[in-house]
This record gives structure tokens, sequence and C-alpha cells, in this order.
């Protein structure tokens, strides 16, 4: 299930998750960019186009969700953001209405890919915000 020649980045401060994630995905045929931080996949935003941020939530400087809410102010179409936790509880994270899905880290590749098409893609995941293996 590959979306082809599509760029993605990929914000994680894990060094090991990081690598992991962007070998996978660039197997998947995606063009990957990486950020160790919140702040620094904010600056690689404002100067190049994604077609999805697939984020984690707790990392230095910003978190996802800060991340998020600052992207909202640069004045250009924003890809679609998914993030990635590995939180066990989402209610005390904040808003999360307006990540496309949440998902839970060590979900199974073939949900992660076809989550990720379908984000590229517009269509709504699921009818609407999906929480993929995370409780709410």
């Amino acid at each position: 299930m590959c979306v082809g020649l599509k760029s993605i980045l990929i914000v994680e401060n894990n060094d090991m998750l990081r690598e992991a994630y962007a070998e996978f995905f660039a197997n998947a045929n995606f063009k990957v960019a990486t950020a160790f931080n919140g702040y620094e996949a904010f600056n690689l935003i404002k100067i190049n186009e994604y077609d999805l941020v697939f984020t984690d939530y707790s990392m230095p400087l910003l978190t996802g969700i800060e991340l998020l809410e600052k992207c909202q102010n640069i004045e250009k179409k924003m890809p679609p953001f998914i993030l990635n936790t590995g939180h066990s509880c989402l209610k005390n994270l904040g808003d999360l209405s307006k990540f496309t899905a949440v998902l839970r880290k060590g979900t199974d590749v073939v949900t992660l890919l076809a989550t990720l098409e379908s984000a590229i893609k517009g269509s709504q995941v699921g009818g609407g915000m999906k929480f993929i293996g995370v409780p709410v």
C-alpha cells in the first residue's frame, strides 16, 4: 500500500524511533524529512512543502499540539497532521481536534500506512478524526 512519492515530515525526538520511521516511510515510497523537535519542524514547515506531518506529542521546545497550533499562523496551506503518541490516555493532552488522526506508537504497519494514505488523499479518516489504539 504505497502512496507514491509523497513527502512526509517526521517529528520525533527519540533518535532510534525517528530513524526507524524514516527508513520505514522511505521504503513505502515517501520522500522523507525529519526533525528532532517541534521548533525545528516549525522552521522546516515555514520554508518547505510537505504532504503530511507525522509528529510525536512529547518533545523539547514545542509539543506536537503546540507545533500544530503555531503552524496555523503560517500563511500557507497546511498539510494534514497526524499525532503519534505513547501516552496511554489523551484527555489531559489538550485539544486534539485539529489532527487528522491520533495514533498510538506501535500501531501496526497496515493501519499506519492506510491512515497516512487516507490523510494525504484528503479523505476524512473514519468519518472524522480517528483515534487508533489510544483510549480517549
